[in-house]
């Protein structure tokens, strides 16, 4: 009997999600979302659902990356 075991990808989309897609106020940040149990994957995934958050409750991206933010 053969017995298919889930592809790398397929076991890391069966992990939580940033954002739950069943409550868009609902966020994931900890060892057991995709970014993994290291301390550093834990930091960024926690930065990543604070500014998922922030642009939920705001309307305002405020992500580094967002070139168009007014910084003071």
């Amino acid at each position: 009997m053969f017995v298919r075991t889930p592809s790398f990808a397929e076991q890391w989309l069966d992990l939580p999600a940033l954002r739950d897609p069943d409550d868009d106020r609902l966020f994931t940040a900890s060892a057991s979302s995709r970014g993994g149990p290291e301390p550093w994957a834990q930091l960024l995934s926690a930065a990543l659902a604070t500014y998922a958050a922030h642009e939920a409750l705001t309307g305002e991206d405020i992500r580094p990356s967002n070139r168009n933010l007014t910084r003071h």
